[in-house]
């Protein structure tokens, strides 16, 4: 890998090596890290869940630093910059890699805001006997891949995973302490711009707003948040709003017209237009291909 930031995505996970359906991979081995050098940073476009089973590592995400050992979860969030650090020869992670849509799909606990929970603190030790549990359903999962003459087998699969994470959401839940502070400028930028993007994305779309929030130029913000995620920030806000439509499209039996307005947008058939710019289909098209 030769770029600052390589982005990888679900389909460049897909391998002989690994079990796949439409937006989540399942990785039994490390084939995946192996094809990433020590301090080569990457952007995974999706979502990345690990249980560390044996050895040690050091990862940073986001500038900040890890230790991944035995009886560690690790959550890293869409587009965040990864790097490993360093890795014992022992080292060994169960992995599964699932795309925002798939997330998307779920409906998770109210006032559970995945970013805000998982994203400050993407690693965490749990007892022992919370790591067995997640082991038990990883394997479930693997076990029902291998079931192919079964007819509900991707169900089945989806469904053990909605398990597993609400399980890891609720050991994230009991996590206790502060979010961890910045340690430079350009993090605390960083940081603080997609805290307010969580925050007011329903209502503000121009870089401009938190430009102003956070008392820089446009220009210098776009700056900052390119270089550390490797999309712009006019990207982070449109993708934001997408994820909330395909997730209100998905669970919920609103009309386009009542995500419309819950998006803030002027009327349904500017919403229709942004949608399809960014999709390939319209809202209505993407909730019946469901």
């Amino acid at each position: 890998m030769d770029n600052k930031s390589n982005r990888i995505t679900i389909s460049d996970l897909e391998s002989d090596d690994s079990y796949s359906i439409k937006n989540f991979v399942l990785v039994e081995n490390d084939f995946f890290l192996k094809k990433i050098s020590n301090n080569d940073p990457f952007v995974f476009s999706g979502i990345a869940l690990g249980l560390c089973l044996r050895g040690k590592a050091k990862i940073k995400i986001n500038f900040k630093e890890y230790e991944m050992k035995p009886n560690t979860i690790t959550v890293i969030m869409p587009n965040q910059v990864i790097t490993i650090l360093d890795r014992s020869d022992d080292f060994f992670i169960e992995q599964l890699f699932v795309s925002v849509d798939f997330i998307a799909g779920l409906i998770l606990p109210l006032g559970f805001d995945i970013m805000n929970n998982i994203g400050h603190l993407p690693c965490i030790e749990v007892p022992d006997d919370a790591m067995e549990d997640l082991i038990e359903y990883y394997a479930m999962i693997v076990k029902q891949f291998n079931q192919f003459e079964q007819p509900y087998r991707v169900e089945i699969v989806k469904g053990l995973f909605y398990v597993m994470i609400l399980e890891m959401m609720g050991l994230y839940a009991m996590q206790e302490g502060p979010l961890p502070s910045p340690s430079s400028r350009i993090e605390e930028i960083n940081t603080d711009f997609f805290k307010y993007l969580r925050q007011y994305y329903k209502q503000e779309r121009n870089v401009a707003f938190y430009a102003d929030k956070l008392c820089i130029t446009p220009k210098y913000l776009s700056s900052i948040i390119k270089e550390v995620t490797g999309a712009s920030a006019l990207s982070w806000i449109h993708e934001i709003i997408i994820v909330e439509a395909k997730m209100l499209l998905k669970t919920t039996d609103m009309t386009v017209l009542q995500i419309s307005d819950e998006l803030n947008f002027s009327n349904p058939s500017f919403f229709g237009n942004f949608f399809k710019e960014h999709v390939g289909m319209t809202p209505l098209e993407f909730r019946e291909a469901l």
